[in-house]
């Protein structure tokens, strides 16, 4: 499953979102399925930029969005814990 959601059309952002199985993991899928979501936003939705919130212990959520050419942006604390990376692409 992928997305994109809290669209903003007036600033041309949004955020990635997206969830696969674990018996998937490890052979490219969701790095292909950002790949066709992006190539949707090229061809027909024209936003700027894209930012992908990832539990900072994610690594191989953080490893598909930066195969997928995004960058660190900020560490995002959390009270209960665990922190957030947020990773963003323009476009």
């Amino acid at each position: 499953m992928i997305d994109l959601h809290d669209i903003d059309w007036q600033k041309g952002k949004a955020d990635l979102g997206y969830w696969l199985a674990s018996s998937a993991w490890g052979q490219g899928i969701m790095t292909r399925a950002v790949g066709i979501l992006e190539k949707l936003n090229k061809e027909k939705l024209n936003l700027h930029e894209i930012h992908a919130l990832i539990r900072e212990d994610n690594q191989r959520s953080q490893a598909v969005v930066k195969r997928c050419g995004y960058r660190f942006y900020q560490k995002i604390p959390s009270s209960r814990g665990r922190g957030f990376n947020e990773y963003l692409k323009e476009v």
